[in-house]
């Protein structure tokens, strides 16, 4: 993701660079370098904003039982070895949470794939 496609997934998105700051658990100063491009942007957070311009997810799904801390952590590791090392370390609870996903969707008559 360059920085051009950054600010304009926070324009589409609404988000202020403090607001997705918040969002991936990274200081203003660090969105504010991603958006100037002066650092690259982590392939996780990339896709979670992709993701979420697209409309494929909402902030909700992001917070189904998960610590949001966890999401932050996989979100802003630039190193990709360090996120498939954490990914793989997290199999078990990733699969937990997809069937909680998958259960919460069923029970409110939701099918979103």
């Amino acid at each position: 993701m360059t920085a051009n496609q950054y600010r304009a997934a926070l324009a589409k998105l609404g988000y202020s660079q403090e607001g997705v700051a918040e969002l991936l658990g990274i200081g203003k100063r660090t969105s504010q370098g991603y958006a100037l491009g002066e650092y690259p942007i982590p392939a996780a957070a990339a896709i979670l904003l992709r993701l979420l311009a697209a409309g494929k997810i909402s902030v909700k799904d992001i917070d189904a039982d998960v610590p949001l801390e966890d999401v932050r952590h996989a979100a802003t590791h630039s190193n990709i070895s360090t996120t498939q090392g954490y990914s793989r370390s997290k199999e078990k609870k990733t699969a937990k949470v997809m069937r909680l996903r998958v259960a919460a969707r069923n029970k409110s008559g939701t099918n979103v794939a």
